[in-house]
């Protein structure tokens, strides 16, 4: 006899998805910001647009990861040999997260190339990005 599955038993519990990804990338890393990287004044394109430094739309003070790049990634045409990724708790992180964003961890930073939400389900659980310096 083959016992009934109950829904309760399939649906995935996204938020312990969360957690444990937030609780791994914090124990393979750091806190790091990632700030929108500012347009330059038309008038004046030479100098750069002011930097963001106060958490906000444009700001965020999150956990990060800097890991090895998969054997997918670095066959791929885009990625460059000094490019990194950076594994980004999804909790705490802006929601448009892309090229136009850059990771500051310390004193350095580099611009993201791409980034990819993991999202499975209704919730975000971390991004995956290709960073550049």
């Amino acid at each position: 006899m083959v016992a009934a599955c109950s829904a309760a038993s399939v649906v995935p519990d996204y938020q312990r998805l969360v957690d444990v990804a937030a609780r791994l990338i914090g124990e393979a890393g750091r806190s790091i910001v990632v700030r929108r990287r500012a347009a330059p004044n038309p008038s004046r394109p030479w100098e750069p647009g002011a930097l963001p430094t106060e958490v906000g739309a444009d700001y965020a003070a999150v956990i990060g990861a800097q890991m090895r790049l998969t054997a997918a990634q670095r066959a791929s045409t885009v990625i460059e040999d000094t490019d990194q990724r950076w594994l980004i708790a999804a909790e705490g992180a802006p929601s448009d997260l892309g090229p136009e964003w850059e990771i500051v961890d310390g004193s350095a930073s580099v611009s993201i190339v791409q980034a990819e939400l993991i999202k499975p389900g209704p919730v975000a659980i971390y991004w995956d990005c290709i960073a550049r310096a």
